[in-house]
Parts: structure tokens; C-alpha cells; sequence
């Protein structure tokens, strides 16, 4: 098989795989919070912030750097594995150390999470070589099987112990048993390694190569979980689960959409980077099907989910439906923004990339503390969606410097039809004054979806044709051996 039609296949595994785990996931976190209060989730989200603020302090790219390097593998191999196992047992001391500082500032059941995880995530760190080394072969369909094995046990494992009454360690069970799984999994389908033992050579272009990345990944972590930890120090654990919680679901049909044009945009814009009117071309669909997917989504969410939480996770979450609606505008920024990344790393500005997330960084710095401190959880979804939308406007200000893009044309059409549809959904509601909320959520879900794809295909219909027709092609054809 050529590597390009490889490639294609490979990608479509992941594609595939990875929107089955997150339905699965998806299904299997409505029982788990009907099952565990809100506080319980917020127990575990400030114990895995604090693990992965460890993790991204001493966390230098060792990972990017195994898959960059494609000579001396003897060598480098051991030495990212024996690097990682040594950090993994660095951070789990950290959190032995730093227990009792955690107890006393937040509570016992905090410092107990984040202590257990901290041990148990070595069976995490032992498990990176094996899979760095399949996706270097570009074995992504065994990897797929694991993961879907691995989502499929590790929920049933969290369901049974929330069933049990274990409320936040039923959620600590559930990770650790996906750690479990997917080292041992992965060891088992790449057992050999081409040798064991350490090189101090190596170790030292490992830190060499990956110092540069450690100020963007500490201000990517800023960026995406500063605020989870701002609720919980200032609002409380069960703050804390309303906003972990609502902004999972919000995120989730970005995550449908973002993943499958991350895979295909980057790619697609190196092949053209030299080439301003086909970059210019391949940018804009990109992004027009990006808002044309994802747009629908989030806003059916902030329409409907006064019935929508109250109906699927039960009245515990009630607490959540204002932070969901505040959070759908990050949710929508983010591929947005996403996209612009891709776009400046395949034309080799990732700097550009860099500078923009440090901006947004020290944003979320500057503004998300007083604002959680003012509004609670409800704060820290404007601050960061407020950071986030900076961001875009700054990076959509840098794009035209290689592309030829009219922001009016991309994203007014689906702005009109969005409108349109939140319109006639809440007419919709009216209209059956006081039904059900099962009835209510249909009655919003049939107006939207009919009067936003009515108006967006009568504005550009055949546009969406083209695109659609061009994002297949990018996919299945065009790669060379």
C-alpha cells in the first residue's frame, strides 16, 4: 500500500475511532452524573489540575522530540522512556510532599485525589514509548482498537464503583483504569524497543529540543485550565463540577468537527503553501465548513439547555445551564482559532502561533481572577471566552499576510442562518406555551435545524456543494507516494 493512501486510511481509523470514544464517553458521563453529585467532580477536576500543572512544569517535549527524531533510535527510545518514568516518579513525590500544603488549603478529599493520581499516573508515563513508536509506523488502527477497548472498560469500571457509592473515587478509578489499559496495551502491541539503556547524549538533546516548547505548552495550560482552578479556590468543588462538567458539554460538538479538520487542514495547507491563491482557497473552506459544522451545535446547546440538563442529567445540575450558555462561545472560538494555528505552522510561522497563545495566556491572567472572583463560575466562562475572541481577532488580523480572506464572506452567511434558527427556536417554544420539556427541546431542535439549513443553503448552497466536494478530495486523493 503506498504511504499516501496509508496515511489517508490511517487517518479515517482515527477519525472514526476517535468520534465512537467520545459518544461513548459522552453516554457514559450522563449516568455518571446522575449517579455522583457535582462537588464529587470537582473534587477530581482540582486534583488533575494540580497533577498536570506538575506534569507541564517539568514537562519539556520530550514526547514531540521522540516523534521528530528518526535517526539513533536505539538510543533515543531508552532514553524517552527512562526520562519519562523519571518525571512520572518526580511528580508523585512533588504530590507526597505537597499533600498536606493541599489539605489545608482546599480539603482532604483534594490532597487524597491528587496523591493517587500522582502515583498511578506512572503507569501513564511508562506507557508513551510504545505508543509514540506505533504512531511513528503509523499503526493508528491498532491504537484505535486499544482506545475503544480501553473507553469501553474504563467507564464500566467508573460506573460500578459510582453504583457503589464511591462518589469522587469512582472518577479516580475510572482514569486510572485507562491508564492501566492503555500502558499495558500498548506495551503488548510494540513489546520490543530497540534497546534499554539510557544515553546522557541523548537526554541532553531531548531537553535541548524540547526547552522551546515549554513556554507555549505553559501557556496553552493557562489558557485551557487556569480557570478550573480559579472556581474551585474561589467558588468551591461544587462550582467547580458545574463548570468542569459544562464545559465538556459544550466543547463536545467542536470536538466532532475540530479533530477530523485539524488532520486534514494542516496537511493540506503545507502541500499549497507556496501557492497564495490555493492556500487562499484551501484556508477558506476550511474554514467555512468549520463554522457551518460547528455553529449549529454549540447554539443548539445554549438554546435548549435549560430543558436539556434538567432532563438528561437530572435537577443536581440545574446549576450548570447559565455557565453552558456562556461557555458555548468559547467552544465555537476554539477550532475558529484552531485553524489559524495550522495555517501559520504549515507556512513555518509557528511563532506567530506562540506569541498569539502567550497573549491570550496573560489575558486569562489579567481578567479571569477578578471576574471568578465577582461572578463565581459564570465570570470565568466570559473571561476566558473574552481571552479566546481576542485571540481570533488578533490571528484573523495576521491571516491576510498569506491568504487572500474576507472574514464578511466566510463567516456571514452562517451568522445570518444561526440568527435566523435561534429565532425561530425560541418562537417555536412559544408556540406550545407550557409543554413538557421533552416537547419543548423538539419543538427547538425542529425550528432551528429547519430554518438554519433553509437559510444557509439558500444564501450559498452551491458554495457548500464545492466545499464539501473539495474536503473529500483532500482526503482521498492527491497524495504521492
Amino acid at each position: 500500500m503506498s504511504l499516501g493512501r496509508r496515511a489517508v486510511r490511517q487517518t479515517l481509523w482515527v477519525a472514526g475511532g476517535t468520534y465512537l470514544k467520545t459518544s461513548i464517553n459522552f453516554l457514559a458521563n450522563i449516568l455518571l452524573m446522575r449517579l455522583i453529585a457535582p462537588d464529587q467532580f470537582g473534587i477530581l477536576a482540582m486534583a488533575m489540575f494540580f497533577l498536570t500543572l506538575a506534569r507541564k512544569l517539568v514537562g519539556f517535549g520530550f514526547n514531540h522530540a521522540l516523534v521528530h527524531q528518526q535517526d539513533d533510535l536505539h538510543r533515543h527510545v531508552p532514553t524517552h522512556l527512562w526520562l519519562n518514568a523519571g518525571l512520572g516518579v518526580f511528580v508523585a513525590v512533588a504530590a507526597a510532599f505537597a499533600r498536606p500544603l493541599v489539605a489545608s488549603q482546599y480539603d482532604a478529599a483534594t490532597a487524597d485525589a491528587l496523591l493517587l493520581l500522582a502515583v498511578f499516573g506512572l503507569l501513564e508515563s511508562i506507557g508513551h514509548t510504545p505508543r509514540l513508536l506505533l504512531e511513528k509506523e503509523l499503526k493508528f488502527d491498532r491504537l484505535i482498537r486499544l482506545d475503544l477497548v480501553n473507553t469501553v472498560a474504563s467507564n464500566l469500571v467508573g460506573i460500578a464503583c459510582a453504583l457503589s457509592g464511591w462518589g469522587w473515587t469512582a472518577l479516580a478509578a475510572k482514569q486510572i483504569t485507562a491508564w492501566a489499559i492503555q500502558t499495558a496495551g500498548t506495551w503488548r502491541l510494540h513489546p520490543t524497543l530497540p534497546g534499554w539503556r539510557p544515553c546522557l547524549r541523548s537526554a541532553r538533546w531531548y531537553w535541548a529540543f524540547g526547552l522551546p516548547m515549554w513556554s507555549a505548552g505553559i501557556a496553552t495550560f493557562i489558557s485551557l485550565q487556569f480557570d478550573d482552578f480559579l472556581v474551585g479556590s474561589f467558588s468551591g468543588n461544587e462550582a467547580l463540577g458545574y463548570y468542569g462538567r459544562a464545559y465538556a458539554l459544550a466543547s463536545f460538538p467542536t470536538v466532532m468537527v475540530t479533530h477530523i479538520v485539524g488532520r486534514v487542514a494542516f496537511p493540506l495547507y503545507a502541500r499549497v503553501q507556496h501557492d497564495r491563491d490555493a492556500l487562499s482557497n484551501a484556508f477558506a473552506r476550511v474554514v467555512r465548513v468549520i463554522i457551518t459544522l460547528t455553529a449549529p451545535g454549540v447554539l443548539w446547546l445554549a438554546v435548549c439547555a435549560p430543558e436539556l440538563v434538567s432532563v438528561v442529567f437530572g435537577p443536581d445540575w440545574t446549576g450548570m445551564i447559565a455557565i453552558l450558555q456562556l461557555l458555548v462561545i468559547y467552544a465555537f472560538l476554539r477550532p475558529v482559532y484552531d485553524n489559524c494555528g495550522e495555517l501559520f505552522t504549515a507556512v513555518g510561522q509557528p511563532k506567530v502561533a506562540s506569541r498569539i497563545l502567550i497573549a491570550q495566556a496573560v489575558a486569562v491572567l489579567i481578567a479571569c481572577p477578578p471576574m471568578t472572583w465577582a461572578f463565581g463560575a459564570s465570570g470565568a466562562a466570559i473571561a476566558v471566552g473574552g481571552a479566546l475572541a481576542v485571540g481570533v481577532v488578533r490571528a484573523y488580523q495576521i491571516v491576510p499576510r498569506y491568504v487572500n480572506f474576507s472574514a464578511i464572506r466566510a463567516f456571514g452567511p452562517a451568522t445570518v442562518a444561526a440568527l435566523a434558527g435561534v429565532a425561530s427556536a425560541f418562537a417555536g417554544a412559544r408556540l406550545l406555551g407550557d409543554a413538557g420539556p421533552i416537547a419543548v427541546i423538539a419543538a427547538k431542535t425542529l425550528a432551528f435545524v429547519a430554518v438554519y439549513a433553509a437559510v444557509l443553503f439558500a444564501i450559498e448552497g452551491r458554495q457548500l456543494r464545492e466545499d464539501w466536494r473539495e474536503f473529500r478530495m483532500s482526503m482521498s486523493g492527491g497524495e504521492s507516494d
